[in-house]
């Protein structure tokens, strides 16, 4: 085995011919790494809002919608509603017309309301007897006998002889429907929770009340969740956009926003927040390491073994994922201060004092060392999150590949290097620190326990707040100007204080038609639950698939109201209310024809597409064997709600919702609450499993319980010092910051380990090795802090959290090991 060890020392050259065979294929299968800007890898699996919300994103095209905020130019004051419905109309045109946009968008909605308008005059209103509730049928039928058609027809005639003015559209309704079928069928969508028009906006375009701002919507030609093309759509059509605003003085601006433009900006966000990332580390660390050696030869000869692990790492990642996700593009950043550790223990051997020694020296504590980070890094791999998953293997495999080269390139490097000189480490200070230490051991050891007992305290204290956050939006790059945009277009144009987005499935269409009706009721039947939730009452409304189309089983009174539909006779009441013979012959016709008109189904509402994407999915219905519809709950929260309200609002909906068999709430919302709740028992398994393991590897390597106990404080004063400080700063865990606690288990036993191991040495030799490894320890904790810290540049909130989350914790760690493990160590050296 010391054969082995010693052998890239002793064959320096034949070491780095290896190594540049190897790095050459590893860098090879990096290039096929695609960056993954979709949210699906951080969502968890086995959580079925979790699940719900990606088939949401895969399936749904109205997920995949852009929309174009157009805001008028601040030098025009006052309504330019109408120059911006001519703009909105000509950027419809360059759109259709551009050769780049033009085949990659499928339609340009100004008028969103047109397809409901057509649906309700060509499908619904033909076929309107089975869309009525049992409610609407019983006033039908009561409008049929004679006495509600004298009625009626009299309101028709009243109409006809008042001539006010404007009533020109009212008349022509009551002439074309004297028995009011409409009132009825409006009347029904209110009791079924949802509405029968043409939306918001009408017929017309979307103008904001003020007639500053106008939307359009896009609709992409490419498939929900094609990354590729939804960054070649977004750069064909904004650069549509560009040209249209230069052209136009009366626009001031005109934002891009939605799931294509955002996917696309979160892309190029991955590519430039792992180059910053990995930038940052490599000049913090160049600056520590001028600080703590005296040559500028010293980053060199850990970077290069650092950077060619890494790079070894990535390729053996390819060889098993295809993709990279903002989380493991942020591993190169995290494993760089991690994986550097090795080569200043490495460094520290040679130009410690301790010339000679080589790997023999730290071959044993970097093994120990290594094993519990990789633990660490295991641990994680439970996580039901695919993107914690893939940053968990990414760190192993590059992890291990710092350590090895740090043992095989780092030695073969200074062996040809040796006459330069190796870097000899400043670590007088290191060496005073020991000695004070050494000097007052007591006072350190009771320092660090009355410091732990604070923190301890700190993490326990009930501050009110949650111990995780609920918001999925910080995964998302930040500035964001997609998001940006949809936020301000939310404020101009007011429906809702939120959308509950529902995935609906059953075996077949009229059991799927049953489950939507079921959500419907459901949320109406909630109602008490919300008002006590939010301390008033909550303004719900619901559009589904059961809005949509009549129910598959006709109400009671169906039959009755048909046949009496079908011998309706107008003519008697007309002559009777003073019409004129015939006036009323159209209507009874259409009235005759109701009973057996066909109801439409899905084949018929797709032919209406827009309309059809708010509840259908793209392409095919079916999911291993079952069919798929979108349901939207849209609430108003209640005039002077307090801030907890929008919370206990989304988890009273939500759990309405699932209670509904084949129904499953979903949405940022009710995902990010529902996936807070699943990452406390998940942490909680992590971090077993983290210090199980760890306590495992760590009394195979040392067979002593207060050796190991030892070991671990360090570890334990980190993890203490994190949830000490989010709580006291009322700052939650989120989805990625949980992940630096089992992180912090395998790397805070590092400090420890290697003062152990030093220790062992005894005697006068030992001090001296202590002090040199002191300060090998602070200055890979200063590293792997500098490491973490550099995700601060990164542009995703939950990242640099994650970020700051690691480099308190480490800074931690290192406190415990020189207030509590080295005066022990020190002792027992002494003796």
């Amino acid at each position: 085995m010391r054969r082995w060890i010693t052998l890239p020392e002793r064959r320096p050259r034949a070491t780095l011919g290896v190594a540049a065979v190897v790095l050459a294929l590893a860098g090879l299968s990096v290039l096929r790494l695609e960056p993954d800007a979709s949210m699906a890898p951080l969502i968890p699996e086995g959580v079925p809002a979790a699940e719900a919300l990606r088939t949401l994103g895969d399936r749904f095209e109205v997920a995949e919608r852009a929309l174009v905020l157009v805001e008028a130019a601040e030098a025009s004051p006052g309504d330019r509603r109408r120059e911006l419905i001519a703009f909105g109309r000509r950027l419809g045109d360059a759109i259709e017309r551009d050769p780049a946009a033009g085949p990659l968008t499928r339609s340009v909605v100004l008028e969103p309301g047109a397809d409901a308008a057509s649906w309700i005059r060509e499908e619904v209103t033909p076929a309107a007897l089975p869309y009525l509730d049992e409610e609407a049928l019983a006033g039908l039928r009561a409008r049929l006998s004679p006495e509600g058609l004298e009625a009626r027809t009299r309101r028709v005639a009243d109409l006809l002889g008042g001539g006010a003015p404007g009533a020109q559209a009212a008349v022509a309704a009551a002439v074309a429907d004297p028995v009011g079928v409409s009132e009825l069928l409006a009347a029904s969508a209110r009791r079924r929770g949802g509405r029968l028009d043409r939306g918001a906006f009408g017929g017309g375009p979307m103008i904001s009340a003020d007639g500053r701002a106008l939307l359009v919507q896009l609709v992409p030609a490419g498939e929900p969740g094609d990354l590729d093309a939804s960054a070649a759509f977004t750069a064909a059509v904004r650069a549509v956009i560009d040209r249209a605003v230069a052209a136009d003085p009366a626009v001031g601006a005109a934002r891009l926003f939605g799931g294509p433009p955002t996917a696309a900006y979160n892309a190029a966000a991955i590519r430039s927040d792992m180059t910053r990332s990995v930038t940052g580390s490599v000049l913090l660390l160049q600056g520590l390491f001028l600080l703590a050696y005296r040559r500028w030869l010293a980053f060199p000869l850990a970077a290069v073994p650092l950077a060619a692990g890494l790079l070894a790492g990535f390729g053996v990642y390819a060889c098993f994922r295809g993709t990279l996700t903002p989380l493991t593009a942020a591993a190169g950043a995290v494993l760089a201060g991690l994986g550097v550790d090795f080569a200043i223990h490495r460094l520290g051997v040679d130009g410690g004092g301790l010339h000679g020694s080589g790997n023999r020296a730290v071959a044993g504590p970097m093994a120990a060392a290594c094993g519990t980070s990789l633990l660490g890094f295991a641990a994680m791999g439970v996580s039901s999150v695919p993107a914690v998953r893939d940053f968990a293997l990414v760190g192993a495999l590059g992890l291990a590949g710092a350590s090895v080269a740090a043992l095989t390139l780092l030695p073969a490097l200074l062996a040809l290097t040796r006459r330069a000189g190796a870097p000899a480490a400043r670590d007088g200070g290191a060496r005073r620190l020991a000695a004070a230490v050494a000097a007052r051991p007591r006072a350190a050891v009771a320092a660090g326990a009355a410091a732990g007992l604070a923190v301890l305290g700190a993490a326990a204290w009930p501050t009110g707040t949650e111990r995780f956050a609920h918001d999925l939006d910080a995964l998302n790059p930040r500035p964001n100007p997609p998001l940006e945009a949809q936020a301000d277009a939310e404020k101009i144009f007011p429906a809702a204080d939120a959308t509950l987005p529902v995935i609906v499935e059953a075996a077949d269409g009229a059991s799927l038609r049953a489950a939507d009706a079921a959500v419907a009721a459901a949320v109406r039947e909630a109602a008490p639950v919300l008002t006590a939730a939010a301390g008033g009452p909550v303004g719900v409304g619901f559009t589904g698939l059961s809005s949509m189309l009549p129910a598959p089983t006709p109400p009671p009174g169906f039959a009755a109201a048909a046949e009496a539909l079908r011998g309706v006779d107008l003519g008697a009441a007309a002559e009777a209310a003073g019409l004129a013979p015939g006036a009323l012959d159209p209507a009874e016709a259409w009235l005759r024809l109701l009973p057996d008109a066909p109801a439409p189904d899905e084949a018929a509402l797709r032919r209406h597409p827009l309309l059809a994407s708010a509840v259908l999915p793209a392409g095919s219905a079916d999911r291993e064997g079952k069919r798929l519809a979108l349901a939207t709950v849209r609430w108003t929260l209640p005039p002077g709600a307090d801030a907890g309200a929008r919370g206990r609002v989304v988890d009273a909906l939500g759990d309405a919702v699932d209670a509904v068999p084949g129904a499953t709430a979903t949405g940022l919302e009710r995902g990010g609450r529902v996936i807070g709740e699943r990452l406390g028992g998940e942490l909680a398994r992590m971090l077993a499993i983290a210090g199980v393991a760890v306590l495992a590897w760590l009394f195979a390597c040392f067979r002593r319980v207060g050796t190991v106990l030892l070991v671990l404080v360090p570890p334990a004063a980190g993890v203490a010092a994190v949830l000490a400080a989010g709580n006291l700063a009322g700052v939650p865990l989120n989805l990625l910051s949980v992940l630096a606690l089992p992180l912090l288990v395998g790397i805070g036993v590092d400090d420890g380990v290697f003062l152990v191991a030093h220790a062992r040495r005894g005697g006068a030799e030992a001090a001296a090795a202590l002090g040199n490894s002191l300060y090998a320890v602070t200055v890979t904790s200063v590293s792997t802090a500098a490491g973490f810290g550099s995700l601060l540049f990164t542009s995703t909130p939950a990242i640099r959290t994650l970020g700051g989350t690691l480099a308190a914790g480490v800074a931690a760690c290192w406190l415990a090991s020189v207030l509590v493990v080295l005066p022990l160590v020190l002792r027992g050296a002494a003796r």
